[in-house]
């Protein structure tokens, strides 16, 4: 038990952070607090605390990232007011037990809640905490009740439902996700100097594993070691078998929920922020329309949202995350009754003065839809075609050398966010479609909906669509870059629990797949939500792939199970327009 007084670093923090002057100059740090789970394993935690205010309201996280790295933000929230406890997950920075991602959350959540409220210090007044892993861990406590002591949770770049959302988005395996955080799990407990060793060395490490054949084999050439839990999610490629539905956190009503026997659990008031190029995206704003019905239901406090321009680990999020975190943490303790606008999106591309955009809800009712059809090669106009037998155009998918991602909704800080798309647009194996030149500019915000058809050589496929704003440049050289894209598994043999993925889905539209009998496939693909604006001379432009190597892992074209999937065929692809209906349909504000 340590006083620590306030240092330069934490009000220069606090100033960056736009946080109001630290009211408290001096605090007390206590580590390696032990925490008794219900199966007799022990936790670490750690608390920061002011000194002149021993119960003051709890911020409380659960982490398996550790204290080395966390500490500074802890006792810069600390500063504001709040006691700040901070819990190692089993596992972890010498936390008992082993981590198997997920499955523990739920209960060890609970046992610490039950820990808390029997320490001297407790306050009786409680507010969930925490970004990315940390978010999954509140979430899996406010699935299962999380009491009345719990007055909120702020969740930032984090989604109740990883294995949809995350690990086989569209039905295809999450692999950037895997190897990213695999990666970085791996190394975190060593030292320093490994873990920078580590840092310079991840890009080849990955490139190998997303090389790998099969795909279970790729935890060798990343971390030189087989992990257990890894091979666990490729076997498991159904994401509404029981394995998932255990760590199935979403707040849906009972009748919705899947066949589980939870009722509906109360809810606190939520604060949650989110970036455009995240990966917990999709989830994330799913979570927010379940808990606004939720509220609607309930007659309850709804949500708070906010969207920035972000990756899952840009620096400017983070200070958004403590400022909202703050905020909504002395509204909910009753410390201000301050409450702002319930959805703040920052519109990607918009003039500076616009940037921002306050909505009474999320997604916001649209003043039309911008509909748009294949016309001639390589064109989207807002004209229907006259005839929808000619094909869009073709390509062919081979995995051996497949489409890259370039950019996007990456875990990897490296390659996530906006990018130019030459490396994309440049391959015979993308097809791009774009408007002529906008005469007068577009604001879309919402989820943009892809509808065509596709004659495939092989079942076995994907389709990636990428949407892209393009922008005049010097001579002939435009600049696309990259606003919201999805993928898709095609696969026959994952039909049924793509089916059963779609019937139990909720808080977002799901994507559909028809065999039709010609032969074709038709699909109605719904992009990750985005809010952007497209100026006047700039062009509205769709991709059309088979990949996005290795955001998801290839199709190999074989129609193996992913775990063993090692034969390589190539697809050849005609792209078609839908049998009605626009190929693109963009929800469009009036601005």
């Amino acid at each position: 038990m340590d006083p620590m007084p306030l240092d330069l670093s934490i009000r220069l923090l606090s100033a960056l952070a736009r946080l109001p002057r630290p009211r408290h100059r001096e605090l007390l740090v206590e580590k390696d607090l032990a925490v008794p789970m219900d199966d007799g394993i022990t936790l670490l935690a750690d608390r920061v605390a002011p000194i002149d205010l021993p119960a003051a309201p709890i911020l409380l996280a659960r982490t398996p990232y550790g204290n080395r790295e966390p500490m500074r933000p802890l006792r810069l929230i600390a500063a504001q007011g709040f006691q700040v406890v901070s819990v190692r997950c089993r596992g972890t920075f010498g936390s008992g037990g082993e981590f198997d991602p997920f499955f523990a959350e739920a209960a060890d959540g609970q046992a610490t809640l039950r820990w808390l409220r029997e320490q001297p210090w407790y306050s009786g007044q409680v507010c969930l905490f925490g970004p990315s892993y940390l978010g999954l861990t509140q979430w899996a406590v406010l699935h299962s009740g999380a009491g009345d002591d719990v007055k909120g949770a702020a969740i930032s770049v984090s989604a109740s439902d990883f294995p949809r959302d995350l690990i086989y988005p569209g039905g295809a395996f999450g692999l950037d996700l895997a190897t990213t955080w695999l990666y970085a799990l791996d190394v975190q407990e060593r030292s320093w100097l490994t873990r920078k060793r580590a840092q310079l060395t991840r890009k080849p490490h990955k490139v190998a594993a997303a090389a790998a054949l099969p795909v279970a084999d790729a935890d060798q050439p990343l971390v030189g070691h087989r992990i257990g839990y890894y091979h666990d999610w490729i076997d498991h490629e159904d994401v509404t078998d029981e394995y998932w539905r255990r760590i199935d956190f979403r707040p849906l009503p009972t009748a919705e929920s899947s066949g589980r026997q939870d009722a509906e659990t109360a809810t606190p008031p939520v604060n949650l922020v989110a970036g455009w190029y995240d990966i917990m995206l999709t989830g994330q704003l799913a979570d927010h329309v379940l808990l606004t019905q939720r509220a609607a239901r309930r007659g309850t406090e709804p949500p708070r949202l906010t969207v920035g321009p972000w990756h899952h680990a840009s620096p400017a999020a983070a200070l958004t995350v403590v400022r909202e975190l703050v905020g909504h943490a002395r509204r909910v303790f009753g410390d201000t009754e301050e409450l702002g606008p319930a959805v703040r999106v920052r519109v990607l591309g918009a003039p500076r003065g616009s940037a921002w955009l306050e909505l009474p809800s999320w997604p916001p009712k649209p003043a039309e839809h911008l509909s748009l059809f294949a016309g001639a090669p390589g064109l989207l106009t807002p004209a229907p075609p006259s005839t929808d037998t000619e094909p869009i155009g073709s390509f062919v998918h081979d995995p051996a050398d497949p489409a890259p991602m370039c950019g996007g909704r990456s875990l990897d800080p490296a390659l996530a966010g906006p990018k130019d798309q030459a490396p994309r647009e440049n391959r015979d194996d993308v097809l791009v479609l774009s408007t002529e030149p906008l005469t007068d500019p577009v604001t879309a915000a919402g989820v943009p909906v892809v509808r065509l058809r596709l004659r495939l050589s092989n079942p076995n496929a994907d389709i990636f669509v990428r949407l892209c704003d393009v922008a005049p440049g010097r001579g002939a050289r435009e600049k696309s870059i990259n606003l919201t894209d999805a993928g898709l598994r095609l696969d026959p043999r994952l039909d049924a629990a793509r089916d059963r993925a779609a019937d139990t889905a909720a808080g977002a539209p799901t994507a559909e797949v028809l065999r039709l009998p010609d032969g074709t496939v038709a699909v109605t693909l719904p992009l990750a939500p985005t809010a952007c604006y497209f100026a006047k001379g700039h062009r509205i432009r769709l991709q059309l792939s088979g990949a996005a190597n290795a955001l998801l892992a290839r199709n190999t074209g074989s129609g193996q199970p992913l775990a063993t999937a090692t034969t390589l065929t190539s697809t050849s692809y005609e792209v078609l327009g839908p049998d009605d209906g626009p190929l693109l349909e963009l929800p469009v504000l009036d601005r």
